[in-house]
């Protein structure tokens, strides 16, 4: 149950992500004024597929290699009480 919350909270921050200005203007960049929703959808999807990929394959490299975060490190990763 754990493991769901992880992953809807980590596509949730993705998605909130996608919003940000810099994404914004560099998915502009590729609808030219001419474009088709259609085109549109397909390059937003390709983008947010690309992003993807190239995330779950640095993961599941540094489980490979057995990648650990240093005790020292582990707290800063952690969320605090707000």
């Amino acid at each position: 149950m754990d493991l769901i919350f992880v992953l809807a909270g980590g596509m949730l921050l993705g998605v909130l992500h996608s919003f940000d200005p810099d994404h914004l203007a560099a998915m502009t960049s590729l609808v030219h004024p001419g474009a088709t929703r259609r085109n549109a959808l397909r390059a937003g999807l390709l983008w947010g597929i690309g992003h993807s990929l190239v995330l779950c394959s640095l993961v599941l490299l540094l489980i490979w290699f057995g990648f650990a975060i240093r005790p020292i490190l582990e707290t800063g990763f952690e969320v605090k009480d707000l």
